[in-house]
């Protein structure tokens, strides 16, 4: 938590522009508390950054055919 106040800290008037990549850090740390990221604990998988997602993996590839299935079953 120090180090994305730091962070917030150091961007002065922009933190704004700062806002979306330390809210990214924060969500997809685990917690001490719970050994979990929040990510996890919300959507029950972890995040996959975008360039995960333009090149193929098998980690991608489990999550697309999760989705086409869950939209088979609407």
């Amino acid at each position: 938590m120090r180090g994305l106040k730091r962070r917030l800290d150091e961007a002065k008037g922009k933190w704004t522009e700062e806002l979306d990549s330390v809210l990214w850090s924060y969500r997809t740390t685990p917690h001490s508390t719970t050994e979990e990221t929040p990510f996890r604990l919300t959507y029950g998988t972890e995040a996959v950054i975008p360039v995960e997602i333009e090149a193929s993996s098998f980690r991608t590839e489990i999550l697309i055919e999760d989705e086409l299935n869950d939209e088979m079953l609407r």
